[in-house]
């Protein structure tokens, strides 16, 4: 091996060695934008708007069509591929179950930067549409994701 091929070779390991260490530091951000969105969605289908963020107690919910909130299921997040919105998001896969049945629900987590600029904390989540084949779509702004 000459000595530009060594030089190359250390210079592309070092570059590859940042690559991975600024992606593990946006996982590990984009984990908790993931785990908080979920949350306030939760909070949202057990009281509704007037009290997710207040008091998870004060009743109403969404979708009280079928029945009362029990659970979000699912795990993991994915990214956009291809971003064309301006905005970076994560996007969640679950299934919400209530007393009279489930459906699917994908959650939109976007960067609160973007599509809610001025917030300091998570939004409201928004309902974007709903159909009994496929699921429910909801978007939240988180202000820490970008």
């Amino acid at each position: 091996m000459n000595t530009n091929t060594v030089t190359y070779s250390r210079f592309a390991t070092m570059l590859l060695l940042a690559i991975v260490a600024v992606q593990v530091g946006c996982a590990h951000s984009k984990s908790k934008c993931a785990v908080e969105g979920q949350a306030a969605v939760e909070a949202y289908l057990k009281a509704g708007a007037g009290g997710a963020f207040t008091n998870v107690d004060a009743g109403g919910g969404v979708f009280t069509n079928y029945g009362n909130f029990i659970r979000l299921e699912g795990s993991g997040f994915g990214g956009a591929v291809w971003n064309i919105q301006g905005y970076d998001y994560i996007k969640l896969q679950r299934t919400v179950f209530y007393s009279g049945g489930s459906f699917p629900m994908m959650i939109y987590v976007t960067e609160g930067r973007r599509t809610a600029p001025g917030l300091k904390t998570i939004g409201i989540p928004k309902i974007e549409s709903m159909s009994p084949i496929q699921g429910a779509f909801i978007y939240v702004s988180h202000p820490d994701l970008h």
